[in-house]
């Protein structure tokens, strides 16, 4: 019987592993603790889930919650919201400098595994990727700063590998799922708006989506292999997908449509769009100490939306024994169905 820490477990990818982690309790978890600054979210309480509220820019809140881990889930981020895009300190102080608070406290506490939630977007400089794995290297210059932030918290989790730390490191690909605060709602507001009336490029480009039940599932196999291969997965980085890419603005479509939305349906083209993001960016920077001047099209938007975007899980599943649990039809019927009542 063991106990295991879920950093940012009021999180919607927190809440998700929290639900993967009660459903194997008697066979593993004595006692699953929830760090967390926000209020751990009413379906956490069980009998052997513990809710800790702390902030992890504080070393000293993650020590009192990490005494006693077996296991330690690093889940929490500054996601690339509106709010948090303008603020880099936050994301430096969370993604960067949390993650380093993270590692000190498994240190002190003296936590034999570590599982870190990275992004598949650190190895993205803007260029297709085609099946990728995991030999791609990082870019040397990220196409965004949260990404950026993601990408240097990866390494020093990496780096942080040792005999009495083993570490490793998950990149899932396009988190979607029940409960996401960011992506669905972004999508339906933006329909709202008028905005998801138009595609942008040819719209063939394909792109891995990953059901967040699915991320939650290889986090728990990863703690397992650190538990019980250290020398074999210690120092690994693994990508966690669907297995199923579909075309990006397709995806999308399928949200809208099973809410009552239009697709979209009229191509603008893909030069056109970029030179004119890039534009109005440097024409909002350069009024900028008179006026603010925002837009959901920033070139960093445009490439995502454009770019085929394909990573191999294979690695996953060859040394976890990874497979997804949800398909993407069903992450897709209960995602609609959930939002169709929470977004109505």
């Amino acid at each position: 019987m063991s106990t295991c820490v879920v950093v940012g477990g009021s999180g919607f990818l927190g809440q998700a592993l929290v639900r993967q982690l009660l459903s194997t309790k008697r066979h593993k978890w004595h006692r699953i603790v929830v760090f967390d600054i926000r209020k751990a979210a009413a379906q956490h309480f069980d009998e052997v889930v513990i809710f800790r509220q702390g902030d992890i820019r504080k070393v000293d809140d993650l020590v009192a919650a990490f005494k006693g881990a077996t296991v330690v889930f690093h889940c929490a981020t500054a996601a690339p919201s509106a709010e948090n895009a303008k603020n880099k300190e936050i994301m430096y102080a969370v993604n960067v400098q949390g993650t380093w608070n993270v590692i000190e406290a498994c240190k002190i506490c003296h936590v034999p595994s570590l599982v870190y939630v990275s992004s598949a977007s650190v190895v993205f400089s803007g260029q297709d990727l085609d099946g990728v794995d995991e030999s791609i290297p990082l870019p040397k210059r990220h196409v965004d700063y949260y990404t950026e932030t993601k990408a240097i918290a990866e390494r020093a989790v990496l780096n942080a590998n040792s005999p009495e730390l083993h570490t490793c490191c998950l990149r899932p690909s396009g988190i979607f799922g029940e409960n996401d605060p960011l992506f669905v709602p972004t999508l339906v507001n933006n329909a709202k708006r008028g905005k998801m009336k138009y595609y942008i490029g040819d719209g063939t480009n394909r792109m891995d989506w990953t059901f967040v039940d699915n991320v939650a599932y290889a986090l728990e196999l990863a703690a397992d292999g650190l538990e019980q291969r250290p020398e074999e997965i210690g120092g690994q980085v693994y990508f966690i997908t669907n297995d199923d890419a579909r075309p990006f603005w397709g995806f999308l479509g399928d949200i809208l449509q099973g809410l009552g939305y239009s697709r979209p349906q009229k191509r603008m083209p893909f030069l056109l769009v970029y030179i004119l993001s890039w534009l109005f960016l440097w024409f909002s920077r350069l009024i900028s100490p008179l006026i603010t001047l925002e837009s959901d099209f920033t070139p960093f938007r445009i490439l995502l939306s454009v770019r085929n975007r394909r990573v191999s899980c294979e690695k996953a599943k060859r040394e976890l024994g990874y497979q997804p649990i949800v398909s993407i039809e069903e992450g897709l019927q209960r995602t609609i169905a959930y939002f169709f009542k929470t977004l109505k």
